[in-house]
């Protein structure tokens, strides 16, 4: 079909039809709410909306596939793939991600023209970057349980390509402990054969380097690894970095200086 729009939570569309969001075409060219993001062809609205006296806020991304090569616009859509991710997530890796509310596509000939997945905001949330910059009373804990939340996720099969302190957020609801919620998967996905695994993982663990390179002392670097890797491997105390542990470290950081240009 050359449009498709599907609501995963039916409950909201008499809501978002009294913001003017009915038919596939408003949610694509919605200049609702307030731009938070645009980079390039995809771009991130929130949006506000009342619902059962209640009032609710959602981020609307839209994806352009229009100036992509043709041939690169015969798959599935970034929307269905990052609400098809957020599922994995949630039912496979035991961790909290945005309600999807709805995804829609349009297609000619087969060929994907845009696309938007509508999720709802987490309350009592924010980025990590943002959480550790204006919290040192909670950086011990999120140094703490920050890398069981990694650890659970690559435990499970999946990665995330781009996991940026941007792309997690740490929600503390009452007296909860903090929790930790992946966003914007979009990339990402299972990793069935053991070598894509690594490679992912190595690959997440490279794009979380990146932002704890300026935050973290070297000491803490070694200390969040050594977590990690215990809970990845379930062990009982933290592991001695040696042999392939050491290697992986060294992958790490020539990866990490690849990508930002600085000598290996």
């Amino acid at each position: 079909m050359p449009d498709s729009l599907l609501f995963f939570q039916p409950q909201y569309a008499a809501s978002l039809s009294a913001l003017g969001l009915n038919r596939l075409d408003d949610f694509l060219a919605s200049h609702a709410g307030r731009l938070v993001s645009a980079h390039g062809l995809t771009q991130a609205r929130r949006i506000e909306f009342s619902h059962g006296g209640d009032l609710l806020a959602g981020y609307l991304k839209t994806y352009d596939y229009t100036r992509r090569p043709l041939r690169h616009r015969f798959i599935r859509d970034k929307a269905r793939r990052e609400a098809e991710n957020f599922a994995v997530l949630r039912h496979r890796c035991g961790l909290s991600v945005p309600t999807v509310v709805c995804i829609g596509a349009r297609r000619r000939l087969g060929a994907l023209v845009q696309s938007f997945i509508l999720t709802l905001e987490l309350s009592a949330s924010r980025p990590l970057a943002e959480a550790w910059d204006q919290s040192p009373s909670d950086q011990a804990e999120l140094l703490a349980r920050s890398p069981c939340f990694v650890a659970r996720m690559h435990a499970a099969g999946f990665v995330h390509i781009d996991l940026r302190w941007r792309n997690i957020l740490v929600r503390r609801e009452a007296d909860r402990p903090l929790e930790f919620v992946p966003i914007d998967c979009v990339r990402g996905g299972m990793r069935p054969w053991r070598t894509a695994a690594e490679q992912g993982r190595l690959r997440d663990l490279s794009s979380l380097y990146k932002d704890a390179a300026r935050r973290l002392t070297r000491s803490q670097q070694l200390r969040w690894y050594r977590a990690y890797t215990a809970a990845l491997e379930g062990a009982a105390a933290m592991p001695r970095v040696s042999g392939l542990r050491r290697q992986a470290i060294r992958v790490i950081l020539r990866d990490r200086d690849s990508k930002d240009g600085s000598p290996a």
